[in-house]
């Protein structure tokens, strides 16, 4: 997969040569090409700078999953997975979109996190947490059932590296109780 930045164009591209991917109604101006996505159960997404999309790869089409994004500043960027295959994708500025798996829509995942400039999001298997940093406010944890978080600002990680793998500790004491 390869992107033209100049036309907003998204390629497949094999031996044989590259393939312009199209959505079904014809457009193939798709946005600028960010990331590339391979879930557990071998579904394909991609995400451009203002959209997150699901490729089939058999007909070479994209369905359009993010919905139109229409501030400037969107930012879809990493891509994540929870045990039952829900796909999380991290926004910039918003925070986390996701996708349940079976569904053809990306949602905003609200948790109640007001904060901005996330920048990265990662899915904890051992403890069945996201995982979500800000550049500003430090590292959330969030469990996605209840949509409930922890902050750990900066000042509170910058004391020891002592305190990182207490927070992991912590929140492996957490699942006991659950």
């Amino acid at each position: 997969m390869t992107g033209d930045w100049d036309k907003n164009a998204i390629y497949s591209c094999e031996n044989k040569g590259c393939i312009l991917l199209t959505e079904k109604n014809g457009n193939s101006v798709l946005g600028n090409l960010q990331l590339y996505y391979t879930s557990g159960s071998g579904d394909h997404y991609f995400s451009t700078s203002k959209k997150v999309y699901k490729w089939n790869m058999s007909d070479n089409s994209v369905r359009l999953l993010s919905g139109e994004q229409n501030e400037k500043q969107t930012e879809f960027r990493n891509f994540t997975e929870d045990a039952r295959g829900n796909i999380y994708v991290r926004e910039r500025n918003k925070g986390i979109f996701y996708l349940k798996k079976g569904e053809a829509r990306l949602e905003y995942f609200d948790c109640g996190i007001r904060d901005e400039n996330f920048s990265v999001l990662y899915y904890d298997k051992a403890t069945e947490k996201l995982w979500l940093a800000s550049e500003k406010n430090g590292l959330y944890i969030i469990d996605p059932t209840s949509r409930a978080y922890k902050n750990y600002s900066l000042s509170h990680l910058a004391r020891t590296q002592k305190d990182l793998f207490m927070i992991y500790q912590e929140t492996i004491a957490a699942m006991c109780f659950y």
